[in-house]
């Protein structure tokens, strides 16, 4: 009883207190009303005056080629998919957006060596070069090109002139389309015939604007740009870009994904024109013997008095027609394979190899395969590394190993092939015996027309391989689909209004 009579005098002493202390300091009121005024007003002009950062995002699905990429022309006597890619590296392929030559690229589709800006004395905002009225056309040299100018002032003064400043270049009068020094830049500045957001360019017309140069613009992409994956199982990544216009981020994300598709494509036209090249020359070498054999067929029916051979050879060695399309075609694999053993005797240290130029054996085309995909990825290392990179001696042994393996491959190949074309000349032989009483001259019409078979054969295999080629070079599928073009929230990322006037609150 005696503990709580205390327990309640000290919550009415601690109450008392409390109203007291409150008593005390509600006196200032005053000076804490002119508080929060003051610091939610400090807000107010801070978030009114800084620059509003927008978040662009867009989306893209990296295509799997293993699966359903190359063309497949497998209605053309039964080849097979061109292209065989292995399976999507999204690490490799987020470098490759990432890089300093996408990036380069997309800085010169976009005009980015040109910053507009407004004319405001506290506040200037960002313009997209589109939407400017008048083009400014940088000619740099090797003592302006790496370096940023200031921001120089634009001012219309009429139809044809304007005027420029700065405030340690001067001043300087211009008329539209003439070349222009100024501050040690040189550059042109020209009406554009359309702009989308500020119309036709009227008297005293006036914004800021500056040379970013090539270094500046590549360096301010990769700071503001993001590239993710959706997700461990996903091919899909997500692309992102700060910035405060809106347009421009949008127009950055749309040109990268444009330019990463293309720089895609043409990684994969490297095989096939390197096919074409090899078919190419293979041809001019079939031409040539062609002409020789035929004109030995002509010469030799002229000196022999020949009339009808092909009649009189189709009755005569009829029995023979399956053994010699056998051999036909074992001489065509034959052939084949030796023009490449001696491509790959003869090319140069890290080079594509043709694929798919009619070789039947899969551990070749396999491996050739192999070692194409490997080249792609050693130049793409190439780009943003050294000779001496660790990563790049090891595509190195491995192509070395890869080379060895076809080399032997095709030894092999050849091996059997010449095994089942000896087979093949035996059975011919023992049919070509009991013709041996035909007379010597229709021997030799054999002999000729057998050379003539051969490399017509040969020089329509080729041809059709050519076209093959050059339907892939031309019909080249894309590497990527675009899952989102880019698209921009309009609540801005920075600054974050509720935080600030929330915090200037408190303070106040």
């Amino acid at each position: 009883m005696v503990e709580q009579q205390q327990w309640e005098k000290d919550e009415v002493d601690s109450g008392e207190d409390l109203k007291n202390l409150l008593y005390r300091y509600f006196q200032y009121w005053p000076w804490f009303l002119l508080g929060v005024i003051l610091s939610v007003s400090g807000a107010y002009l801070y978030l009114r005056y800084s620059t509003e950062v927008y978040s662009t995002q867009a989306k893209i699905k990296v295509l799997d080629e293993s699966n359903d990429g190359g063309l497949d022309l497998s209605g053309l006597s039964g080849s097979s998919s061109l292209f065989n890619l292995s399976k999507v590296n999204l690490e490799n392929e987020i470098q490759i957006v990432k890089s300093r030559r996408l990036l380069e690229r997309v800085a010169q589709a976009l005009d980015l060596n040109t910053a507009y800006y407004s004319n405001a004395a506290i506040k200037s905002s960002l313009y997209y070069n589109p939407d400017m009225p008048v083009q400014v056309s940088w000619i740099t040299n090797d003592s302006t090109s790496q370096s940023s100018s200031p921001l120089i002032e634009f001012h219309s003064l009429g139809e044809n002139s304007f005027s420029l400043k700065e405030e340690k270049l001067g001043s300087l009068k211009g008329t539209y389309g003439d070349t222009l020094q100024f501050g040690g830049y040189a550059f042109s500045i020209n009406k554009r015939t359309t702009s989308r957001l500020n119309g036709e360019l009227s008297k005293d017309d006036t914004f800021l604007f500056k040379y970013v140069s090539a270094e500046s613009a590549i360096q301010s992409l990769s700071n503001s740009m993001g590239v993710e994956p959706i997700g461990d199982k996903s091919h899909v990544l997500s692309l992102s870009i700060q910035g405060s216009n809106v347009q421009k981020n949008e127009a950055v994300l749309n040109e990268l994904i444009k330019q990463f598709n293309q720089d895609g494509i043409e990684d994969k036209r490297l095989v096939s024109k390197r096919t074409q090249e090899f078919v190419e020359e293979r041809l001019k070498f079939l031409v040539q013997e062609l002409d020789t054999v035929e004109e030995g067929m002509v010469t030799y029916k002229n000196e022999k008095d020949l009339i009808d051979v092909q009649a009189n050879a189709t009755q005569l060695f009829g029995k023979e027609a399956e053994a010699e399309k056998k051999r036909f075609e074992v001489q065509t694999q034959l052939a084949v394979t030796k023009d490449f053993q001696q491509f790959l005797e003869n090319q140069n240290s890290y080079e594509l190899l043709p694929a798919n130029i009619g070789i039947s054996d899969a551990s070749v085309n396999q491996l050739t395969g192999e070692y194409n995909q490997l080249i792609l990825e050693r130049d793409r290392l190439l780009i943003s590394a050294t000779a001496e990179n660790p990563a790049i001696l090891n595509l190195n042994q491995e192509l070395n190993r890869l080379q060895a393996n076809i080399n032997a491959s095709v030894k092999a190949y050849m091996q059997s092939l010449q095994i089942t074309l000896n087979s093949l000349q035996r059975q011919e032989g023992y049919s070509s015996g009991k013709l041996g009483g035909f007379p010597q001259i229709e021997k030799e019409v054999r002999s000729i027309t057998r050379q003539r078979e051969i490399k017509e054969r040969l020089y329509l295999f080729l041809l059709q391989k050519r076209e093959e080629a050059a339907l892939s070079y031309a019909v080249t599928a894309p590497t990527v689909k675009v899952v989102d073009f880019a698209y921009t929230s309009m609540i801005p990322i920075s600054p974050k209004r509720q935080i600030v006037m929330l915090a200037s609150l408190i303070i106040g």
